[in-house]
């Protein structure tokens, strides 16, 4: 419980700063001025479902994200301003771990998800579950018009970036529906590690 409040506080927390952040800046402002920084979070040889997932959540973070790809590996890459960027490396470096012992824990639960369908659509699951919490969390706090203005102000953001990377489009493959029944369960429970909405505040009072 103590983590589940923690990461609901820091999604407020985000929030707010994308709230003041979009509202501060004039439509020329935005065209012009911003500053939009670019990282790259996690890296590995082979795109799986799990950085799907990842991929999936980290977009609640006010983040874009974007997967591309080098010699021998691919990497994520995640793109908007510096405060949401620093916070979405410390979350997705978080979840690569998380994710894998979430899913050993379910896997032991549940002896019959043995193919790597049941667990590519755990993970699916999992990204639904919590995204679906965060959304919620977001039309409470925020009037839509506000929430379209930030996914305006991030897809300024995407558009300077693009202009010199590429990016892939994700798929989905076959489901499992019991495996990822438990994915959607254990997102909606997905909390971030103790300590995060103190590093959203770190990080604002830094701005």
């Amino acid at each position: 419980m103590k983590r589940e409040l923690a990461t609901l506080k820091a999604n407020a927390l985000l929030l707010e700063h994308n709230l003041d952040l979009t509202k501060g800046l004039s439509r020329e402002k935005l065209d012009t001025d911003e500053e939009v920084c670019v990282k790259r979070v996690l890296e590995a040889k082979r795109k799986s479902a799990k950085h799907v997932a990842i991929y999936e959540i980290l977009k609640t973070f006010f983040v874009s994200p974007v997967f591309n790809h080098g010699t021998g590996l691919f990497y994520l890459e995640v793109i908007g301003d510096k405060t949401s960027v620093e916070l979405a490396d410390y979350v997705a470096n978080f979840l690569d771990s998380e994710l894998d012992r979430l899913w050993k824990i379910t896997k032991k639960d549940n002896p019959q998800f043995k193919t790597i369908t049941a667990k590519n659509s755990f993970f699916r699951g999992v990204a639904k579950g919590y995204v679906e919490k965060i959304e919620k969390q977001k039309k409470a706090h925020a009037q839509s018009s506000d929430l379209i203005l930030i996914e305006s102000n991030l897809s300024k953001k995407l558009q300077i970036v693009y202009s010199r990377i590429g990016h892939t489009t994700l798929g989905s493959g076959a489901t499992h529906s019991g495996a990822s029944a438990a994915g959607v369960e254990t997102g909606k429970n997905l909390s971030i590690k103790p300590g995060i909405a103190s590093k959203v505040g770190a990080l604002l009072r830094l701005t």
